[in-house]
């Protein structure tokens, strides 16, 4: 089980690829579900703005990017 210390509690996260189960919310993912906020493309450039989150958690987002665009979407989060 994961666990976020936030320093302030209105410390906001943001999780990437949580699908279905997300630890934290919002949520954005590939695809459109009950508990995705944003549906978003991992191979292109995240449409958030810098700054806009505390965190960044995700588990499950590399599965969907391109091998060649990993580490440009390691280095925008």
């Amino acid at each position: 089980m994961i666990t976020l210390k936030k320093k302030n509690p209105t410390d906001t996260f943001l999780e990437l690829g949580g699908g279905d189960a997300p630890l934290v919310r919002p949520n954005a993912d590939v695809r459109a579900g009950p508990h995705v906020d944003f549906v978003v493309d991992f191979n292109a450039p995240l449409p958030f703005q810098d700054c806009s989150y505390e965190g960044v958690i995700s588990q499950f987002a590399l599965e969907h990017v391109s091998w060649p665009k990993v580490i440009p979407f390691l280095q925008e989060v």
